[in-house]
């Protein structure tokens, strides 16, 4: 199973267990996509010469389950196609720490900790500006919620990035 499969995988399982009174998904809808999903997973695996994986199956139900959502929830949709950020990013993001680490190496002394070196005080004022920035973006209100409240562990977590407002309520919680 690829990271992709497994992302949808987790969603799926998420949503089921988010969904107790089935106001998402109805039994139904779970019983049909694990029907199809058998069925699509064994005609898979005939295809490949293969046995029937429980990987296979259930990568075959989550897409089930989340094209159903999708077709009933547009915001959903939208949810599910969303980028996963930047890829190239963080493909590069090791190589950029070795550079940065060893351009480090040559500005300090290696062997005496000089509390004045450039990149020390660097390192303790990004610190500190991400700690006011974290403080402030806490206690801005937000259009219809007053001050830090109820919603400060989750906007504190997620910050202005929260799943859209039009899911059904066992989804958006």
């Amino acid at each position: 199973m690829n990271e992709q499969g497994a992302r949808r995988v987790v969603l799926v399982r998420a949503i089921e267990t988010a969904d107790t009174g089935h106001q998402v998904l109805s039994e139904d809808d779970r019983k049909y996509a694990s029907r199809s999903a058998r069925e699509l997973a064994a005609w898979q695996a005939s295809d490949s010469k293969s046995a029937v994986t429980q990987d296979l199956f259930l990568q075959q139900r989550s897409e089930q389950i989340l094209k159903r959502l999708a077709e009933r929830t547009p915001a959903f949709a939208a949810f599910q196609k969303r980028a996963l950020g930047l890829p190239g990013f963080w493909a590069a993001l090791p190589l950029l720490a070795l550079f940065a680490g060893a351009l480090l190496d040559r500005i300090a002394d290696p062997h005496r900790v000089d509390l004045l070196s450039a990149p020390l005080l660097f390192i303790v004022g990004w610190n500190l500006l991400m700690y006011v920035v974290l403080l402030v973006w806490a206690l801005i209100p937000r259009r219809k919620t007053g001050l830090a409240g109820q919603g400060l562990l989750r906007r504190l977590s997620v910050g202005k990035a929260v799943t859209p407002r039009k899911l059904p309520a066992p989804l958006a919680a």
